[in-house]
């Protein structure tokens, strides 16, 4: 049965300066905050030689305690210039991961190399043997925190070249690349049930308990006429490109929703990441959202820094939340939770941008076109995101909205957990490269 759907509750209000300084001190600290970070750097910031193929490159560590060079999980992705609609006037170039195997096999300068940071070691004394097999040039990475507080300790990686050298046996992902199907990894699980159904997030035990934390990442596009569609809509008329998975990370991409036929998004998985990249390609319209539906879980919390620091319990009671946008989110509960960075450049082509809420038990998610909508719980718990206004035509040039989301073991997540994210991702890792 239908239910009555409610209007949205949005309310404005300052934020005190108190809460700005509380939330600046993260709760999370040094290391603990980069261990599981991802470091990916371009192959033009490791100069190999020409025509070098990206068989030949291999990642080591250097171990004290053995004096020798141990390799270490990575992975190298090849990235491609891809025209899409060519000979069409929707044509448009983007620089995709090669899900489809259309590059040469050959380390360039957009390819991306990647590994963990824990997973880096010491610098190697210079009497220290090579490896078996390597050739006689190397390349030293120097990883190091850029944050005045608390930094996480440099750790160094040597890239060495070579054919028949040895690789680590480790594997942080687990997924079979399809439009469906489980990413895994020790910490986190992400399920797709089509090309943009999101539709399971789970913190795997010890870190969290495993139950599903998502009812559904959900998307909405309302036209100026005041027609609106669902993210099953736009999964109905859209195509998955295919995906990768490797020691590091998997990448999933699809193309298409509904009428915005040159829309691409992608997902990443690393060991404790989930993200979400939209190159949104449309033609007017008066708004669209992405948002994060919850499941109910009792003594969950969201956190965010227009929101008072101890937050707000997510109940499907309805709350007073600002529409103000916001760089970081987080959920906690006892299940485990998330810390989200929203990220969202400005762009001439939509006119503003809001944060979208909606905690409510009596909030049904399904549009009147769509009677048949598939979500668990015809509520709207939690349910969190970003809404932009009054978008001018995309179809060639891309609105981009990221979503990158770290799990929190269950108790982890408070404001400064989300302020402590949030400056990880805007001081990166640092990376020197030494020929050696």
């Amino acid at each position: 049965m239908l239910r009555t759907i409610r209007p949205r509750r949005w309310h404005r209000y300052s934020v005190p300066a108190a809460l700005a300084l509380a939330i600046a001190v993260p709760a999370i600290h040094g290391s603990e905050i980069r261990d599981d970070e991802p470091v990916v750097i371009r192959g033009s910031q490791v100069p190999v030689p020409a025509n070098t193929g990206v068989e030949r490159v291999h990642l080591f560590r250097y171990d004290p305690n053995t004096g020798s060079f141990e390799p270490m999980p990575y992975q190298l992705d090849q990235r491609v210039a891809k025209t899409f609609n060519a000979g069409t006037p929707i044509e448009f170039v983007e620089t995709v991961y090669d899900v489809l195997g259309e590059d040469h096999g050959l380390m360039d300068d957009d390819d991306e190399l990647g590994f963990r940071f824990a997973d880096g070691g010491d610098p190697a004394p210079a009497e220290a043997p090579w490896p078996d097999g390597a050739d006689g040039q190397r390349y030293e990475l120097e990883i190091f925190d850029p944050r005045p507080s608390d930094p996480a300790p440099t750790r160094f990686v040597y890239v060495y070249l070579g054919d028949d050298l040895p690789h680590a046996a480790t594997s942080y992902v687990t997924w079979n690349p399809s439009a469906t199907g489980t990413a895994t990894t020790d910490r986190l699980q992400v399920r797709w049930d089509g090309n943009w159904l999101l539709t399971e997030l789970r913190v795997l035990a010890p870190c969290g308990t495993g139950e599903d934390l998502l009812d559904r990442l959900k998307g909405r596009a309302l036209t100026d006429q005041g027609l609106e569609e669902d993210e099953e809509d736009w999964d109905l008329n859209s195509s998955y490109l295919g995906g990768v998975v490797g020691p590091l990370r998997s990448i999933r991409y699809v193309q298409g929703a509904a009428s915005a036929v040159n829309t691409l998004h992608h997902d990443i998985v690393y060991r404790s990441w989930w993200e979400r990249n939209i190159a949104l390609r449309v033609h007017p319209l008066a708004a669209v959202r992405m948002y994060l539906d919850l499941l109910p879980i009792a003594g969950t919390r969201l956190y965010a820094p227009t929101l008072p620091v101890e937050g707000i319990a997510i109940d499907g009671i309805p709350d007073a939340v600002p529409t103000d946008p916001v760089s970081w989110t987080v959920f906690d509960g006892p299940a485990g939770g998330l810390a989200i960075a929203w990220d969202v450049p400005p762009n001439p082509r939509y006119a503003t941008r809001e944060t979208h809420y909606v905690d409510d038990r009596d909030h049904d998610d399904r549009l009147p076109v769509n009677p048949g909508y598939g979500d668990d719980d015809d509520s709207a718990y939690g349910a969190h995101g970003v809404r932009l206004n009054d978008l001018l035509d995309t179809t060639v040039e891309p609105i981009r909205l990221r979503l990158r989301a770290r799990a929190l073991c269950s108790g982890d997540g408070d404001a400064g957990s989300g302020a402590a994210f949030r400056e990880s991702l805007d001081q990166p890792l640092g990376v020197f490269v030494r020929p050696q």
